[in-house]
């Protein structure tokens, strides 16, 4: 970088032997080399230290410089408005990006080429100069003759530079001539686009702002050079997503204004367009992935613009005007813009709370799934009231197994529960479907607990309904009960706990519990109804390993699975009034399992069967016993 040691005032500058005056539009260091051709200097530092700038990076001077701007201008002989026009001092705009100075306007520091010279051959034969616009990298061409721009010598092919050459038109490695080198011309269907372009980073001001003028909204509004950069940046993009896979080669800029021209004057619908184009053929359900280069727009380390705000801001619409389901970048969400109506997973488990797993069983069984973009992990869109209707339903009602711990009665008796009225079935077809179970709604479970508080009576005594019910696995008969309970026909004291089921806070009297079952065993009611081995076994009293013998010894019928075992409720209720096992058998004889069997053997009894080790009893029998006992015991 060059340093201004000992720089001299202007007053003490003697000018050059032949002064040199700017061409309009051309950049300092051309104006720089070639006054120091016409005054044979061997390189511009040289020329530079007359004026007290020691330093080698001559390039660096428009950038850096601006104190010497009064020294430059007395010794080549020029003005100093002329010098000031071509520095291009830097500052922070209000998007925190570094910027230029440019003729009076702004370009961002990076879209400036200090270092590397550009050339057009035939341009710099006719003008004898570098104008300014070849050193702004946005642009690949020179707007006069519609060439390329060259940047290596065509002879050697080593690149070209400012800091060692003493002439515009000669290689300063080889001094080969440049004017003879052949470069790539434009063609006609891209010269009016590539002159806008030129137009809209001018030195003139007049000429950028008529080219801005020129373009739609919000282009329009914008720095010209922001507004360049916005053309290329959407012109690129939709070039590359119509070139065939793998296809080589750059693309160059009068191109990209050419495209992005077409795609500024349908905004917005060119992005919807765009984007269910392009996102149907990416491979990923990432948007800032599969959306080719305008997905860089989305990287965290992207620099803020004015086309990475519009397009951010109208991204999460375009995706969902395309019905496109492709997940957002977090970026993409400015100024609370969203899709319209739908929402995708990632945004339904932020907002709502509804887990993935469970939205995903809705695709291909509910209108609510919309879209799912069709690759590995890909995402997907649903309707956006349904979805916030289905998290109201998941967020007031409980799936039939809670219901049944939270009012302490058998799972297999929710149905009946249900037929019966006493409990409500929350009716939403899509949270039948991501719960795979039965809901009921909390406030019926509420309902149906305040009205048996209203029923509440003190009394001496009694024991817990789930206590009195125990081993009742007839579901009519716990209907039965609650709805005695409910029409006043049944004591009962509520000794609601925290925590606790409604079974298990209820106090009844046992007899009342037993004078009111229905003791139904076989019936439409409860035909049709299957229960595991766990709920089989809390039914009898035993374990599931015993019940899984019972079936194999064909006690019980039933299929017994590698997992899990169905086996029918009334066959379990039969096995159940049939026999008697060793728990009942101590609660109503007395005493313990051996001293029972010896007493029932001495009696003329024999067991029925012997089952996973357990005796087991006909309940007749047993019922002949007690009767027997009664019958000898005095009263």
């Amino acid at each position: 970088m060059a340093e201004c040691v000992n720089l001299l005032a202007a007053s003490d500058i003697r000018p050059l032997v032949v002064g040199t005056e700017p061409f309009p539009g051309e950049c300092l260091s051309s104006l720089l080399v070639r006054a120091c051709d016409a005054n044979r200097f061997s390189k511009p530092m040289h020329l530079l230290n007359l004026i007290g700038l020691k330093a080698q990076a001559s390039e660096a001077v428009p950038f850096t410089q601006g104190a010497a701007v009064p020294a430059i201008a007395k010794l080549l002989g020029t003005s100093t408005t002329e010098i000031e026009r071509r520095m291009h001092s830097a500052e922070q705009d209000d998007l925190g990006r570094s910027v230029v100075h440019w003729f009076g306007s702004h370009v961002e520091r990076r879209h400036i080429e200090a270092t590397a010279r550009r050339f057009a051959p035939k341009s710099l034969e006719e003008q004898g100069h570098v104008p300014a616009l070849w050193t702004v990298r946005l642009l690949d061409y020179c707007p006069t003759t519609m060439e390329l721009l060259l940047s290596e010598c065509p002879q050697c092919s080593r690149p070209l530079g400012w800091r060692a050459c003493r002439s515009l038109s000669k290689c300063e490695k080889c001094g080969a001539s440049l004017l003879g080198a052949e470069s790539q011309v434009l063609p006609p269907h891209l010269h009016e686009a590539a002159r806008l372009g030129a137009a809209l980073v001018s030195p003139v001001e007049a000429v950028r702002q008529s080219a801005s003028s020129s373009l739609p909204d919000p282009f329009n509004t914008w720095a010209p050079a922001d507004a360049l950069l916005g053309l290329l940046t959407i012109g690129e993009a939709q070039i590359s997503l119509e070139s065939s896979p793998g296809a080589g080669g750059a693309i160059g800029s009068a191109a990209c204004i050419a495209a992005g021209l077409e795609f500024a004057n349908d905004w917005p619908d060119s992005l919807t367009r765009f984007v269910k184009v392009s996102t149907s053929k990416s491979k990923t359900p990432s948007a800032r992935r599969g959306l080719g280069t305008l997905g860089r727009l989305f990287e965290s380390a992207a620099t803020k613009t004015p086309i990475q705000g519009l397009v951010r801001s109208a991204i999460s619409v375009a995706l969902a005007d395309a019905i496109v389901p492709a997940k957002l970048f977090p970026g993409a969400i400015v100024d609370g813009a969203c899709r319209t109506g739908m929402l995708s997973a990632l945004e339904a488990t932020k907002r709502l709370g509804i887990c993935g797993k469970r939205l995903r069983r809705l695709e291909g069984r509910s209108e609510t799934f919309l879209a799912r973009h069709n690759v590995k992990g890909g995402a997907a869109l649903y309707d956006e009231a349904a979805i916030s209707r289905l998290a109201d339903v998941l967020e007031l009602s409980v799936r039939s197994n809670d219901c049944a711990r939270q009012l302490g009665i058998p799972r297999f008796c929710i149905e009946a529960f249900i037929s019966a009225g006493l409990i409500q079935v929350a009716t939403n077809a899509d949270a039948a479907i991501v719960t795979d179970s039965t809901l009921i709604t909390k406030a019926s479970i509420s309902a149906l607990r305040e009205r048996l508080q209203e029923r509440s009576a003190p009394f001496d005594g009694g024991e817990t309904l789930r206590e009195a019910m125990q081993r009742n696995g007839n579901p009519y008969d716990w209907i039965a009960v609650f709805e005695k309970m409910l029409c006043g026909q049944m004591q009962l004291r509520f000794a609601d706990c925290p925590g606790s089921s409604v079974a298990d806070g209820l106090i009844v009297q046992a007899s009342d519990v037993a004078r009111h079952r229905s003791r139904r065993l076989v019936g439409k009611e409860i035909n049709g109804i299957d229960v595991p081995c766990q709920i089989a076994a809390e039914i009898v009293g035993t374990t599931p390993q015993f019940i899984s013998a019972a079936v194999r010894a064909g006690f019980i019928n039933g299929a017994l699975g590698v997992q899990c075992s169905t086996l029918p409720l009334t066959g379990v209720l039969k096995f159940q009034s049939c026999f008697v096992l060793p728990g009942e058998l101590r609660d109503r004889i007395g005493g313990q399992s051996l001293g029972i069997g010896v007493k029932l053997r001495d009696a003329g009894y024999e067991p029925a069967a012997i089952i996973n080790r357990v005796r087991v009893w006909r309940r007749s029998d047993i019922e002949r016993y007690l009767k027997k006992r009664s019958r000898r015991q005095p009263n």
